[in-house]
């Protein structure tokens, strides 16, 4: 009987741990398929120039940096991080004069490798963010979500400037 005890307990102890294991490579294999973002990414449009900075760091996460530039100044700043949490994957942005500057968390629905679509429904404005391979040195950028009862969508390519 007690020899059943402890097989019982090994087992199932053995049965988490492929579980954790599994959800630790898939999480892996979706980083993985991010990398393609690594980089520098850049547009200049209407005298406004558009920055992305993606930086893989040892872990499992993205730490990125983005903002808009006229000339010198600073039109907007944001700090996203994605990150595992709870066997998911989260985008979460953080805007210093938005939110009351508390982060916001967008969960990633899709990741063909080429496609990256984070969602959060319970957001105001946006609720889903699309990054979209459109070449080897360029990314469609999609947000998109409903305001008002009426879709409001906006979108701009961006250019890899460096690794």
């Amino acid at each position: 009987m007690i020899a059943l005890k402890y097989y019982l307990t090994g087992l199932l102890l053995f049965t988490a741990l492929g579980f954790m294991t599994s959800a630790c490579q898939n999480t892996k294999t979706e980083f993985n398929k991010m990398n393609w973002l690594t980089g520098r990414w850049e547009n200049q449009r209407e005298g406004i120039k558009t920055v992305e900075i993606w930086e893989r760091k040892p872990v499992d996460e993205f730490q990125v940096r983005g903002f808009m530039l006229e000339g010198t100044d600073t039109l907007f700043a944001e700090s996203i991080k994605v990150a595992s949490k709870k066997r998911n994957i989260f985008y979460t942005v953080t805007i210093p004069d938005q939110n009351n500057g508390k982060p916001v968390a967008f969960k990633l629905t899709g990741n063909s490798g080429s496609e990256l679509i984070f969602e959060n429904p319970e957001h105001d404005f946006p609720q889903k963010i699309t990054y979209q391979k459109a070449g080897p040195d360029s990314v469609l950028v999609q947000i998109e979500g409903v305001v008002k009862n009426k879709v409001k969508k906006s979108e701009y390519y961006l250019k890899k400037t460096r690794n």
